[in-house]
């Protein structure tokens, strides 16, 4: 019958505002701060924690984990978001996907890691990714009452996505806010 094969891909990051610019576009950093993986084949289960240390007598294949999803911890990237929650712009990923590439072993697997590495840092997927976590705000101003939509796509070309629409409505405004004149 067929094989299954699981993955489980954990990441702790932290999301921290370098600046605000006078339009409303914010300048945001995203750090990778821990990664765990755990992998289960029809050979059995292999998991990697970067919380802790990789002996000299680990598993061959928690030491390639440990280079490639471990290399990920301590690496940023910069995204720069519209008022409205819109990612305009991702700066890093690159540089990450080449360092875990470069990581790779000298073997006939490590071509489809490294596209696997290349699909999960290209600029589309972070950005539906970071676009999830933020609520979409229309470009002009709303009232209570005002309704506006927002589209988030799920997934990469290379496996398929999945877009769904949101239908947002101002029911009512507490406190003053950032009240201008």
């Amino acid at each position: 019958g067929p094989e299954t094969f699981e993955q489980t891909l954990t990441q702790t990051m932290k999301l921290t505002v370098a600046a605000v610019h006078v339009d409303g576009t914010a300048t945001l950093r995203q750090s990778i701060e821990a990664v765990s993986m755990e992998v289960t084949t029809p050979a059995g289960k292999v998991a990697y924690d970067s919380a802790r240390p990789v002996g000299d007598d680990a598993d061959p294949r928690v030491v390639a984990m440990s280079k490639t999803a471990g290399g990920m911890v301590g690496e940023a990237i910069s995204v720069t978001m519209a008022p409205t929650g819109a990612i305009k712009r991702i700066d890093g990923a690159a540089r990450i996907a080449d360092k875990l590439i470069a990581s790779l072993p000298r073997d006939p697997m490590s071509g489809g890691l490294a596209q696997n590495i290349k699909a999960m840092m290209n600029e589309d997927a972070l950005r539906n990714s970071l676009e999830q976590s933020f609520s979409r705000m229309p470009e002009q101003p709303v009232s209570v009452g005002d309704t506006w939509t927002s589209e988030q796509a799920i997934g990469a070309d290379a496996t398929g996505k999945i877009v769904g629409t949101s239908t947002f409505t101002l029911k009512a405004v507490d406190g003053a806010g950032d009240a201008r004149s």
